[in-house]
């Protein structure tokens, strides 16, 4: 059993550790070539990340060295999935470093929508806020003061949709409709 004061102090550690590998990740990526110091201290801010021992209050161990380099490969390379798994974890913690990593992802044209469908339950992620407010703005209207809007938007042309996971361990792909 631990304290609560622990816990929460290996969350802010965990989530600083978290910060600062996307950030550098997000640096590592830009680069046109390869810099071993910078990819150096991406797997060492990962390593210690995930060397933070025990379960924090909101959070548990990560694995953020597990795979690492081969991660890396596969977002160089523009693989859709593993962008889209990579801005799934930034964007709701890191606003900042998510803007840096989608310019360079095969998504920096597109609108960045995350869906959860949890058990009985719908949240959206992603851009979706940030879209619908600047929406609102551009039309005078005030936001986040009680206001209610319907907005239309047109249909979209295409859209692409990628699979992320899923909260039920047994699932292990997409399923389709029955």
């Amino acid at each position: 059993m631990s304290d609560a004061l622990s816990d929460i102090s290996r969350d802010q550690r965990r989530g600083n550790g978290y910060c600062k590998f996307f950030n550098l990740l997000a640096d590592y990526l830009i680069k046109k070539d390869n810099d071993d110091g910078l990819l150096k201290k991406l797997i060492k801010v990962a390593k210690d990340t995930d060397d933070i021992s025990g379960r924090g209050y909101f959070s548990g161990p990560s694995s953020l060295a597990n795979g690492l380099e081969d991660k890396i490969k596969l977002l160089k390379n523009g693989d859709k999935n593993e962008w889209a798994k990579l801005l799934a974890r930034v964007a709701p913690n890191d606003p900042d470093c998510f803007q840096r990593l989608k310019k360079i992802s095969p998504f920096s044209e597109g609108l960045f929508i995350m869906v959860d469908y949890g058990c009985g339950f719908v949240n959206f992620g992603g851009e979706l806020k940030e879209f619908l407010n600047a929406l609102i703005d551009r039309e005078g209207l005030k936001t986040y003061d009680a206001d209610k809007y319907a907005v239309i938007i047109p249909k979209p042309e295409s859209s692409e949709v990628i699979w992320l996971n899923c909260g039920r361990s047994e699932v292990d792909g997409p399923r389709k409709v029955k």
